[in-house]
């Protein structure tokens, strides 16, 4: 935080000052922005309401603050305080919860196709049945995220928009268990990711299906999308300000590069930077009819290699924890020749994930999948399974969605 930052009791705010921090979450506050200027009444009587004291940005207020504050405020420089929770142990097992996850994947990824082809068709989005979705979804991940995690493997090339959203809701819901967020603040967040792009079902098919490079003219229509989603949910019932900053501003980047407003890293709330986040790596991953994928190894290098220009940094580093060394879904070579799909992680030991073995040291396949826990080996010693290689599913043949949904039947 910069030195011109200065820590005020919300009782002596005036109009003209630039409100630049909180004393808690933006996520927790009914602010769209994070960073305002105080303007009316009304604004003072909200910080009241929500908070002991601001900082407030000198060099950005209009007014001139007075000595006094000054010399009773604290000039400080803070770093985003995230709690990790990595390693809060699952309430049930990947086992025990898998078949609902998948059932409610299922379930939630069929009632949202006829919902979004509502909104297509100009009918108002019913806000109470994307709240009984997300809630149902957040759900299973404070049972066991990696079940849910799993499920978001399943990269459709069809019904790309409502398998896009279905994931981005998960990871983004899973992140934010990592990062120590509270049930409803899961929740909150997690109807924004699930919503992020409905704006783009106002946008030409043929723009955002185009195979190759988009003109200016095209890339500015696709940009519209996030005003697109705003208009759209401002017509339906309870929609948060949180909700309405996430679709506006997930494209925003720390560097000024993103849109639709150009925000600084400062400028742009957590939970949009959040939703962004997830948003680049589920697209980076995903197969759509215009572009091919990444392994979700090789994404989480790209977004690694983006932190501080386009994303937050502080928060990459966390994603890129919070997914550990192998992402739920990665396929990997054991030293045994025998190639695996991980399905599972211990919170106590991220580098020996659950594996479901889908083809032998002959490169035959296992039917039915075997099932092992590399960190039983690892504590058993004997017979001991060593990770040799990341590698591309489709090397192998391995069909990970057939094993994915057929996984079910062989817990």
């Amino acid at each position: 935080m910069s030195s011109d930052k200065i820590k005020i009791p919300t009782e002596l705010l005036d109009l003209g000052m630039y409100v630049a921090e909180l004393d808690k979450p933006w996520i927790e506050s009914p602010f769209i922005f994070q960073g305002f200027l105080i303007t009316n009444d009304e604004e003072l009587d909200q910080l009241h309401q929500h908070c002991e004291y601001v900082f407030v940005d000198r060099e950005k207020s209009q007014i001139s603050i007075p000595q006094a504050l000054i010399e009773q405020g604290q000039q400080i420089k803070t770093a985003p305080n995230y709690s990790d929770q990595g390693s809060v142990p699952y309430q049930v097992t990947f086992e025990e919860e898998f078949p609902r996850a998948k059932l409610g994947y299922e379930e939630i990824q069929s009632q949202l196709k006829g919902l979004f082809r509502d909104v297509r068709f100009g009918r108002i989005m019913k806000t109470a049945e994307v709240q009984k979705h997300v809630q149902r979804i957040t759900e299973s991940i404070l049972r066991n995220p990696d079940a849910m995690m799993l499920m978001s493997n399943l990269k459709a090339v069809d019904e790309y928009l409502v398998v896009h959203a279905m994931n981005v809701c998960i990871m983004t819901i899973v992140f934010a268990r990592f990062l120590g967020f509270k049930p409803d603040e899961m929740q909150e967040i997690g109807m924004g990711a699930l919503l992020h792009d409905i704006g783009e079902i106002r946008l030409p098919q043929e723009i955002l299906n185009k195979h190759g490079e988009l003109s200016p003219e095209e890339y500015a229509t696709i940009q519209k999308h996030t005003a697109y989603g705003v208009s759209i949910l401002k017509q339906a019932d309870n929609i948060s300000n949180t909700v309405l900053d996430i679709v506006l501003h997930h494209h925003e980047r720390v560097n000024r590069s993103g849109y639709p407003e150009k925000l600084s890293g400062q400028e742009i709330s957590q939970s949009a930077k959040i939703v962004g986040i997830v948003d680049v790596y589920d697209s980076l991953t995903s197969p759509t009819p215009y572009r091919g994928y990444i392994s979700n190894n090789e994404a989480l290098k790209s977004m690694y290699d983006w932190r501080g220009t386009l994303f937050d940094e502080t928060l990459v580093e966390m994603f890129i924890k919070c997914l550990g060394v192998y992402p739920i879904g990665s396929t990997l070579e054991l030293n045994s020749g025998e190639i695996g799909i991980v399905i599972s992680t211990s919170p106590q030991s991220r580098l020996l994930p659950t594996l479901m073995l889908v083809r032998d040291a002959s490169n035959k396949l296992y039917d039915p999948p075997k099932i092992i826990n590399l960190s039983q080996f690892r504590e058993d010693d004997e017979n001991l399974y060593e990770i040799r290689n990341i590698v591309r599913p489709e090397e192998y043949d391995v069909d990970l969605k057939r094993y994915i949904l057929r996984e079910v039947h062989h817990l």
